[in-house]
């Protein structure tokens, strides 16, 4: 699984399920390459502190709220956010990373 796919399904566990985070992350970082999982913890993490503030932004950059069988996408939507404002990775490269999360969390771009 690639790292920020399994940072979507963990947002998307602990907000839409009501999960803890402390349960679903142990076994989303595992099924993620070594070099990943720090990743995987700081963005899970990072959304989760600052999720008000994310979820703003969100809101205000789509046209109209995703439905909710696309709790996922705005999971990574707002991952994406976070890593593109807090830390320093490439504009073009988080774009292209979550990007590609979104076809491996098969969506077709059809949202909302």
């Amino acid at each position: 699984m690639e790292a920020r796919e399994a940072v979507a399904k963990a947002l998307e566990r602990v907000l839409e399920r009501g999960q803890s985070v402390n349960e679903v992350l142990p076994a989303l970082q595992a099924a993620v390459p070594a070099k990943d999982r720090g990743l995987v913890q700081a963005l899970t993490y990072g959304v989760l502190r600052g999720y008000l503030y994310w979820s703003a932004i969100a809101d205000r950059l789509l046209d109209k709220p995703l439905r909710r069988k696309d709790a996922d996408i705005r999971c990574l939507l707002l991952s994406g956010l976070f890593e593109a404002g807090e830390m320093r990775t490439p504009d073009h490269a988080v774009v292209s990373a979550t990007a590609g999360a979104a076809r491996a969390l098969k969506k077709n771009g059809r949202w909302g």
